[in-house]
C-alpha cells in the first residue's frame, strides 16, 4: 500500500479514477475501467492532437485572455496527444504488442511518426528494441538513447547543480532546438526508404496547401498552433521525460542477474503529493490545502499532460515486462506485479513522487559517474525512443 496514493481516498469514490489517472498510481483494491485497450489510446492520441491544433488556431483568432487560454489549452492537448502517439502507441507498435498483427503495428507506427516528424518505425525498432533493451547496453555509453543527454550537455562527472543549469539552458537554447529539428527533418526527408520520404513530403505539402492554397489558416496560426507545440514544446517534453526515466550511466555492480539492471535503473514517476494532514491551526490547514491544490493544478497536471502522458509513469513496468500485453492497464499491472516479486526474485519496485525528485536522483547518479577515457561526444542524431 502506498501512503501517498491512499491519502487521496479522502476524496469521494467517484473521483478516484481521476486521481488514478493524474497520479499514475491506482488506489488499493481499485479496478481498471472498462474499455482500456490499445484502440482507446490510439483514439485519445488522435483526438487530443487534432483538437489541440483546432483549439489553438481558434485561440489565435480571439482577443485578450480568451486568446491566451485557447492557445494554452490547444498546446496542452496537442503536445500530450503527439507524445502519446509516439511514447505509448508507436512504442508498443515497435514491440509488436499493439494489434497482434505486425503489418498493422508497422503502419500505425509509421503514420504516427510522419504526423509528428519523428523517427521512422525501422529506426525506432533498431535503436530501441534491438539495442536499448539489451541489458548489457541499457543506460551505458553504448546505449544510443544517451546521445540526446550528451547533446544537452548532461555528461557524466558533471556537478548536479550544473546539470540542472544545463537542462534549463538546453530547453531554452535555439541552437539545441534547431539542431534537433534539423536532424528530425534530415532523418525524414533525406534518408530512409523512398516511400517514407514521399510520405513526409506529402504531409508537409498538405500543410503548405492549407496555408497558401486553400488559405484555411495563416502562416502565423500554423506557427502558433502546430510549429510551437510539435517542434519546440514536443522536444522539451521529450528531454524532461527522457532524463527522468533511468539511472543513466549508473553503476551496475552486484546484480544477482544481469537482467535486473532494468529494475534497478528504472522506477515509477508519479504526479502528486500526500494530502495535507489536519493541523491544530485552522488557517494553516486551509493554506496547506490551497498550496496542495495549486501544486496539482500548476505543476503535477501539466507534467501529466505534457511530460508523462499514457503509460509513462509506469515505464519501469515496461522494462521488466517488455513483451506484456497488459500495457493499456500498466498502472494496475504494475501494482499486481509488485505483489508477486517474492516469487520472481526480482528487485523491489522503486518510485518517485514529483518529476523533479526523479530528475534530482538521476543527476546525482550522473554526477558520480566518471566518463570513460575514450569517450567522445556523438554527432547530433534524432533521439532514440522518439
Amino acid at each position: 500500500m502506498c501512503p501517498i496514493r491512499e491519502s487521496y481516498c479522502v476524496f469521494p469514490t467517484i473521483t478516484q479514477p481521476f486521481w488514478t489517472w493524474l497520479t499514475g498510481k491506482p488506489a488499493l483494491d481499485e479496478r481498471p475501467s472498462i474499455g482500456s485497450g490499445p484502440l482507446r489510446f490510439t483514439l485519445m492520441a488522435l483526438v487530443r492532437l487534432c483538437s489541440g491544433i483546432v483549439v489553438a488556431i481558434m485561440g489565435t483568432r480571439l482577443q485578450g485572455a480568451f486568446c491566451v487560454l485557447g492557445v494554452l489549452l490547444g498546446w496542452a492537448l496537442s503536445v500530450g496527444g503527439a507524445r502519446m502517439m509516439i511514447s505509448t502507441v508507436a512504442h508498443q507498435c515497435i514491440h509488436s504488442r499493439f494489434s497482434g498483427w505486425r503489418w498493422i503495428d508497422d503502419v500505425t507506427a509509421q503514420l504516427f511518426s510522419v504526423l509528428t516528424l519523428t523517427q521512422s518505425a525501422q529506426q525506432y525498432r533498431a535503436e530501441h528494441f534491438l539495442l536499448h533493451h539489451r541489458h548489457d547496453i541499457f543506460t551505458t555509453h553504448a546505449d544510443p538513447a544517451t546521445h540526446l543527454l550528451i547533446q544537452a550537455g548532461l555528461t557524466p562527472g558533471t556537478e548536479a547543480k550544473r546539470l540542472w543549469r544545463r537542462l534549463f539552458l538546453s530547453m531554452l537554447s535555439p541552437i539545441f532546438h534547431v539542431r534537433w529539428l534539423y536532424n528530425r527533418i534530415h532523418g525524414n526527408l533525406m534518408t530512409g526508404p523512398l516511400l517514407r520520404r514521399v510520405s513526409v513530403g506529402l504531409y508537409l505539402l498538405g500543410w503548405l496547401w492549407l496555408i497558401e492554397g486553400a488559405a484555411v489558416i495563416t502562416g502565423f496560426e500554423w506557427l502558433i498552433a502546430v510549429g510551437f507545440p510539435l517542434l519546440f514544446f514536443y522536444q522539451n517534453s521529450v528531454l524532461l521525460e527522457f532524463i527522468s526515466e533511468h539511472a543513466w550511466f549508473g553503476e551496475r555492480d552486484g546484480l544477482a542477474d544481469p537482467r535486473h539492471v532494468h529494475a534497478t535503473h528504472s522506477w515509477g514517476r508519479f504526479c502528486g503529493r500526500q494530502v495535507p494532514v489536519k493541523r491544530r491551526h485552522g488557517l494553516h490547514h486551509c493554506l496547506s490545502w490551497l498550496a496542495w491544490f495549486a501544486e496539482h493544478v500548476f505543476y503535477h497536471l501539466p507534467v501529466r499532460l505534457f511530460v508523462l502522458p499514457g503509460d509513462l509513469p509506469q515505464h519501469d513496468f515496461h522494462h521488466r515486462h517488455p513483451g506484456t500485453d497488459k500495457w493499456p492497464q500498466a498502472a494496475f499491472a504494475r501494482e499486481a506485479d509488485s505483489r508477486t516479486l517474492h516469487a520472481s526474485n526480482w528487485p523491489d519496485y522503486q518510485e518517485f513522487w514529483g518529476l523533479h525528485n526523479a530528475i534530482s536522483y538521476v543527476f546525482k547518479i550522473i554526477a558520480l559517474s566518471p566518463p570513460p577515457s575514450s569517450f567522445k561526444p556523438p554527432k547530433p542524431v534524432v533521439p532514440a525512443h522518439y
